[in-house]
């Protein structure tokens, strides 16, 4: 979900408004477990607990709680994005020991950030946080002695199997949808960077795997479809259309 969260407006993460005065059948200001189970439903978020969201357990979900259950999701996103995209690369060989206690260390940090941090603007204050937990990921090294070694510069191999696996699925996607220069490059740009992180985790993986990943990564994957239907400026409704999801 994204965007200022306020009573009667929800946004979710992957761009679609719901307003809840719809789902608020009774007009109270508040969606009982009934009312939103069923909007969690309607947005395949079934998995979702009720008590999740109902805080303090009276079986009715504020505007507060709501803000609350969003501050919650996208801080821990952002915080295992950094997970996944640095301190899985680079708190590794004689560092590894270390990792653990990292990812402790800025968990906690994470928790007291959700309990504490107060704003108008969850994105506003998201993007706050990315800035923060990026420093407080640099003080922890610091106090671990942490020396970050820089990988090696790609080979002429490893750009060929870039770039066989990157044409692979604009071609894909290109016998699916329809988009224009500047949405190719951003795909480019967001292709470049996944295979990246995912051949510095892999780095055996050849073209024809590397290809099968990112076409599920960005076809199947909750946060690769996130970009897609960004790029596309495509809603979660149209993934049931013939071809869109087939590797």
């Amino acid at each position: 979900m994204g965007g200022n969260i306020n009573f009667g407006f929800l946004t979710f993460i992957n761009g679609q408004s719901v307003n809840l005065s719809e789902w608020d059948k009774n007009g109270d200001g508040k969606l009982e477990q009934d009312e939103l189970k069923a909007l969690l439903a309607k947005y395949q978020l079934d998995s979702v607990e009720f008590s999740t969201i109902d805080r303090n357990g009276d079986k009715e979900v504020t505007d507060a709680e709501l803000t609350f259950w969003a501050k919650e999701i996208l801080l821990e996103d952002a915080l295992n994005k950094l997970i996944t995209s640095r301190i899985s690369v680079e708190i590794i060989g004689e560092n590894a020991q270390y990792q653990k206690s990292i990812i402790e260390e800025l968990r906690d940090f994470t928790d007291e950030y959700i309990k504490s941090a107060e704003a108008e603007d969850i994105y506003k204050l998201t993007e706050q946080f990315v800035v923060d937990l990026d420093k407080k990921y640099e003080e922890i090294k610091e106090n671990f002695s942490v020396v970050v070694v820089k990988p090696p510069e790609r080979s002429s191999g490893t750009d060929e199997t870039l770039n066989y696996a990157i044409n692979g699925v604009i071609d894909y996607l290109r016998n699916n949808y329809s988009f224009d220069a500047h949405q190719q490059e951003q795909f480019d740009k967001l292709l470049n960077d996944e295979a990246a992180r995912y051949l510095s985790l892999n780095s055996f993986a050849n073209k024809f795997v590397l290809k099968s990943y990112l076409q599920y990564w960005l076809t199947n994957d909750s946060n690769g479809k996130k970009h897609l239907y960004e790029i596309l400026g495509i809603s979660p409704e149209e993934e049931n259309t013939p071809n869109y999801f087939e590797i």
